[in-house]
């Protein structure tokens, strides 16, 4: 329909500097609202206002959506970034003295179990296939090295969320804390892997969801195609 990438470019103008849009709800309502003005500015038909609401329905389900989607990838490539520092060894790395800076490892590694546990907890609300069996394939690397983890005070969970425990984990074996988190080969190191296969699946799933500012992107166009192609 000719009128369809108007009516794109509008609503995207009009939905990125909407009041409150930096949630999916609040941008699903914000993109309902558009779709209805627009679909009256557009068509001159007062009636379009009560033509779709299932199409408004789509609009806050496919919010709703690419948000978790989007919340997946950025959590995963935030534990892919955390796990390559450590892998990279310069926190599990001696001073000129032969000291370690234990407390920056013991920050390194909480920093690593929370972006860990935000990934996992947003692909479990993720509706892709695809990233669910990478993160269970994840999730499988952890509990593989769950005893090695435990034994320096790195805790798998029941809800397969790991905890720190910092006290234990200020006391152990260095030598062993390094075995599971800095070189190429290292648990950390198996971790950036996977959560990167995680962060891509999860781009892929978004598509052209969202734009560069992280807004609801070209999927409108199917939005709009069914609004004004509805009966009255």
């Amino acid at each position: 329909m000719s009128n369809i990438s108007g009516i794109n470019s509008y609503i995207l103008n009009s939905y990125r500097n909407a009041p409150g849009s930096n949630t999916a709800d609040s941008r699903a309502s914000n993109a309902s609202d558009i779709l209805r003005k627009t679909a009256v500015r557009k068509t001159g038909d007062p009636k379009a206002q009560q033509k779709t609401p299932d199409s408004y329905a789509l609009v806050r389900n496919k919010a709703r959506t690419s948000a978790i989607e989007k919340e997946a990838a950025d959590s995963a490539a935030a534990l892919r970034t955390s796990a390559l520092e450590l892998a990279g060894g310069k926190v599990l790395s001696p001073d000129e003295n032969g000291e370690y800076d234990r407390k920056a490892v013991t920050e390194s590694i909480k920093q690593f179990a929370d972006n860990y546990n935000k990934t996992i907890s947003a692909v479990k609300r993720s509706d892709s296939e695809e990233a669910i069996r990478k993160n269970s394939s994840m999730l499988g690397s952890t509990a593989a090295f769950r005893n090695s983890l435990s034994n320096i005070g790195v805790n798998v969970n029941d809800d397969d969320s790991i905890s720190v425990d910092e006290e234990k984990l200020g006391s152990a074996d260095i030598r062993n804390v390094k075995t599971l988190f800095a070189g190429n080969y290292s648990y950390a190191s198996r971790i950036a892997d996977k959560a990167d296969a995680i962060a891509q699946t999860e781009r892929s799933e978004i598509g052209g969801a969202y734009d560069r500012s992280g807004d609801m992107g070209s999927y409108t166009n199917a939005m709009v195609e069914t609004l004004l192609s509805a009966e009255a």
